[in-house]
């Protein structure tokens, strides 16, 4: 039977081949070169949405409250951490999983929380 170590462990490598396998698709993968690709980054960004199919800026808006729920988890969790929470939030606001999971990787694990 593993013991806790060996599950954080397990824990801590999952984490970063998932994190190694979003940096990955973002700088590889990723469909950026497409021509409407800024086009529709700017029409989200300035709000524009009249133009675009309506479940694209849904998505976008949910893709803002997610963080924020998150947050609240971060936020609680973090002052039982010895690094701070916040500069992770701030990251995953602009970067997402990419910002996340870092933070997820480096926390200890909390019994009281």
């Amino acid at each position: 039977m593993m013991d806790k170590f060996d599950l954080e462990n397990v824990r801590k490598t999952i984490l970063w081949a998932i994190w190694l396998g979003f940096v990955t698709y973002t700088i590889l993968l990723a469909p950026v070169d497409q021509a409407d690709t800024w086009s529709l980054g700017q029409k989200l960004l300035t709000l524009q949405w009249q133009e675009v199919n309506a479940i694209i800026p849904t998505i976008f808006c949910l893709m803002g409250i997610w963080p924020m729920i998150y947050a609240c988890l971060m936020f609680a969790d973090g002052k039982m951490q010895s690094f701070r929470a916040w500069p992770y939030f701030i990251g995953s606001n602009f970067t997402g999983v990419i910002c996340l999971l870092p933070y997820l990787i480096f926390r200890k694990s909390n019994q009281i929380f």
